[in-house]
């Protein structure tokens, strides 16, 4: 049998004492005496070849019929492609719960079975439920056996995504150097610690802060990575919101050039907030813009995405009194211009189905278990404020800052400087 399987192997061209060319006819004959005398090698070997890996015409079934033997005798890296091959049906049928059993069985020995088991876990994949604990503790056994940058930057993910900050502080360490060696996942991870102010160094300043945003994510610009440019051109634009001057200018113009990049790069955000950016040259200061003194008739669109990246976008059609006009069954709205500036707020109630209705209201500040969604009968909720930077004919722009809560949840839509458009007819 070991002849045979070792006949099988230089013959296919994996000895590295041979010089020869792979026969892979010869290497089949060789493998099948070996399977036929129980190796599972054999088996596993046979697979690969009819699977298509060794320059062979493909035979899903073939290769199925011998990855199985081979994972029945407890062959890891077989059963690891069985996994494979019954949750996308090659050479037998798709069938989620045989996967999950196979994957199981190659995640007590293979590393990579153990992450992907531990995502399963994470994600809570029918017919697993979540379980973070169990997938923490895959990875941390996958890390000891092969400490793979992936395996590190997936662990800390869930590190980020979890709201104990005993985890969060395990997060820079567990990734750094990955960082620092150029992975971009885990470039893009540091990135996101500083932004969401989750497993920064004690005592990190605000400038610091910027700083490391800015550092990480302009590793990943140069490396052609679109959303990192959009993120970057999200950042220097809210940067040059919080300052005046030449600095303004400057961080303006690093917005400009970031959405330029990303848009350039087909990331199709950065293109439409291109359009929604002051249009005055570069080094001048666009004038100031009198807020309009009313909404009457006017059609009023922001959008921004919320901390999974999920689109949030309001178009909304006001009546001739400045009232919502769209398929809500409440329409109050506030305005109140303050020369550039204006106080603005709306609630409505959006009707999902017969059964079920959304209370929403824009307002000036947040909402969390603490502090639970605003009363709409309250008269002294703070409103959210448009500043408005730029009138083209009847079309106003400017940016947004406030929250948009809603009564199902127990957290509100964080709207930053967004930009918004108003356009009267």
């Amino acid at each position: 049998m070991e002849q045979a399987l070792e006949q099988g192997l230089t013959l296919s061209g994996q000895s590295t004492d041979s010089g020869a060319l792979p026969d892979i006819a010869k290497a089949i004959s060789c493998f099948e005496k070996a399977a036929a005398l129980g190796s599972p090698e054999a088996d596993y070997q046979l697979g690969c070849i009819y699977i298509g890996q060794k320059n062979s015409e493909p035979d899903p079934d073939k290769a199925h019929t011998h990855f199985l033997r081979a994972g029945i005798a407890g062959h890891t890296q077989a059963q690891a492609i069985l996994y494979e091959m019954s949750e996308k049906g090659i050479g037998t049928e798709k069938n989620h719960t045989e996967a999950l059993r196979w994957l199981q069985l190659a995640a007590r020995q293979l590393p990579a079975a153990q992450l992907k088991l531990a995502e399963q876990h994470y994600r809570g994949i029918p017919p697993l439920t979540q379980n973070t604990d169990k997938a923490v503790e895959l990875i941390n056994r996958a890390l000891a056996e092969d400490p793979q940058p992936e395996y590190r930057v997936f662990l800390a993910r869930i590190y980020f995504g979890s709201s104990d900050t005993r985890r969060h502080a395990l997060i820079r360490n567990l990734i750094l150097q990955d960082a620092e060696n150029g992975d971009p996942h885990a470039q893009t991870l540091m990135a996101d610690i500083y932004q969401e102010r989750k497993g920064m160094p004690p005592g990190t300043t605000e400038p610091e802060r910027y700083r490391q945003i800015e550092h990480w994510l302009e590793r990943l610009t140069e490396k052609g990575d679109p959303h990192a440019a959009y993120r970057l051109g999200i950042h220097y634009e809210r940067r040059a919101l919080q300052t005046t001057g030449q600095q303004q200018t400057e961080y303006r113009k690093l917005s400009r050039k970031n959405l330029q990049t990303a848009a350039e790069l087909g990331h199709k955000e950065a293109a439409a907030r291109l359009k929604t950016q002051p249009s005055a040259p570069v080094g001048q200061t666009a004038p100031a813009i009198t807020a309009p003194a009313s909404l009457a008739g006017a059609t009023i669109r922001f959008a921004s995405s919320d901390e999974n990246d999920r689109i949030i976008l309001i178009e909304m059609q006001t009546g001739t009194e400045g009232r919502l006009d769209r398929a809500y069954s409440l329409n109050a709205i506030e305005y109140n211009p303050h020369g550039s500036k204006a106080e603005f707020g709306f609630i409505y109630t959006d009707t999902h189905n017969p059964h079920k209705f959304y209370n929403y209201q824009l307002i000036g500040r947040n909402v969390n278990e603490q502090h639970p969604y605003p009363d709409p009968e309250k008269e002294n909720e703070p409103p959210a404020i448009i500043t408005f930077t730029q009138r083209n004919g009847n079309t106003y722009t400017g940016t947004l800052r406030g929250y948009l809560a809603c009564d199902r949840f127990s957290y509100a839509t964080r709207f930053d400087n967004v930009p918004i458009t108003i356009t009267f007819p």
